[in-house]
Formats: C-alpha cells, structure tokens, sequence
C-alpha cells in the first residue's frame, strides 16, 4: 500500500535568502489556465488549490512524502527526489483536465538548497506532459562537457515512430547559486507554418519585468502536439525516474505566449 503524506516545515535556514527579493506573488488573470501558490492547501485530501479558479488543483502521486518549506512567497513544495528507488513523489492536476494549447506559457520558481542538489547527468524534470507520447518536457541536466543546460523538448503529433522531436536548449552561463530562487519560463506558439519557443532563466534579483529570452527558436514547419495529456509537476511520473530535486513556489500555465512575469522585481 502507498501512502502519500505532505509535511510543514515551519522553519528553514537555508531559505532566508528569499526575503531579499522584491518580487510580489503571482496573480491569476483571463489568459491563466491554472495557478499554483503552493499557499492554499487541504491536507486532509493532500490538495494544492488552484488559484485560476479553473478546480485544477494538484494531487501528491508516487511513493514517499512531499514538505512544505519557506518559499520565496509564503510556502514552497520539496521533496521530489526518490526514496530507495521507488517511484518519486509528483504533484499532478486531474488527468486530462489541464488545457494543453497550442498558444502557452509555462512559468515557476525554482531553488537548489545545497551544491548537491544542482543538475547532474539525470535530467531532473521539471514539468511534463506524461506517457510515451509526451509532446512537452521542461528539464534540466548536466552535459558531458560539465555544462547545465535547460531544455524544452517538443514532439509532433505523428504516430510515436514518426513523431519528430525538437530541443531547444539554453547553456547556464554560470552555475546556479545554491539557495537562490530563479524564474524559469518556456512559451510556445504558432509562427506562420511553424512554431516560435523560447526560454526565460531570470533570478530573484531581476530588475525587470519584461526580461529577454535566454533562447529564441523559430521551428519554421515544426507544430507541436496540442492534444489533452495527463501532466506532471516535478517528475516524470511514468518511472519514478528523473525527479526535480530542488524547490517549486508560484506555478502558473497560461494560454498566452507572455512577455512580462508579474512575480519579478516590481
């Protein structure tokens, strides 16, 4: 039998950092298909509430237990990482509800409490569209060469065999700071006959709320798999494998491709 439980933890160290940001907490508007705060929780249930008010609220799935940690706004979600090589612990919406446009935006905060949390050579997924035809997958992983990358990988809609598959990749030009928080975006949408991506990697002490991409790709005949998948936040969730093992805060999809984040330095 599984048990899934959440744990609060009311105090964290290693996070006080977060109180250096200016940045506000996200806020739901008409382009928001779903908003995870990680603030609003029914433990009984083990529910994150969906702020969009759209009822995609989060469900804990897999082996072990997830905490609630000091975030860079109220409270954050740890725990991802394995337990014994079991399946991981993920964070799930009801399957098949998540709007899955062909027009969207993926944001979220990210932290890496200590060195040993950093990207190695697993990739550690940050969200997913789950099952074997997974048309979006947001991770991040260590290249032979030593380097941290982030990448979007996209997957066409064919037959698995015949599917194409595009990466857009941005290399870290330095080491994530443990213990810093970080922005982290990817939006995608048609552009004439194909597809236009692109990645946003700001950290809490971003000036800006209109930052520049980090990496922009015009995929001029490429058009990604817009159909309704099961999604997963801070995994995989097919083999308990390539867990996020750092720290979630402020999750939001959207049905646009935005230019500004209004959680950034105001």
């Amino acid at each position: 039998m599984r048990v899934y439980c959440l744990i609060v933890c009311l105090l964290c160290p290693m996070l006080s950092i977060s109180t250096l940001s200016a940045a506000t907490s996200q806020k739901s508007d008409a382009d928001t298909i779903a908003l995870w705060t990680m603030d609003d929780v029914n433990p009984d249930q083990v529910l994150i509430k969906d702020q969009s008010g759209h009822n995609m609220d989060l469900k804990v799935a897999g082996e072990g237990s997830l905490s609630f940690v000091p975030g860079l706004f109220g409270q954050a979600v740890d725990g991802f990482d394995p337990q014994a090589n079991r399946d991981n612990r993920y964070l799930m919406p009801p399957a098949y509800k998540l709007d899955n446009p062909a027009t969207q935006t993926f944001e979220a905060w990210i932290c890496w409490p200590d060195k040993k949390d950093l990207p190695g050579k697993v990739r550690q997924t940050l969200w997913r569209n789950a099952g074997s035809r997974a048309p979006v997958h947001f991770y991040f992983v260590k290249d032979k060469d030593g380097d941290i990358e982030m990448t979007l990988a996209m997957r066409t809609a064919q037959k698995f065999n015949d599917a194409t598959v595009e990466y857009v990749t941005w290399y870290l030009d330095k080491t994530p700071e443990p213990g810093m928080w970080y922005h982290v975006a990817y939006t995608v949408e048609p552009k004439a006959q194909g597809t236009l991506a692109k990645l946003y990697f700001n950290p809490q002490s971003v000036t800006e709320t209109s930052p520049q991409p980090v990496a922009e790709v015009s995929l001029d005949t490429f058009k990604f798999d817009h159909g309704r998948f099961v999604h997963r936040l801070g995994e995989e969730g097919q083999t308990g494998s390539d867990p996020f093992k750092g720290i979630i805060d402020e999750v939001r999809v959207s049905k646009i491709a935005r230019t500004t984040f209004d959680t950034l330095a105001q």
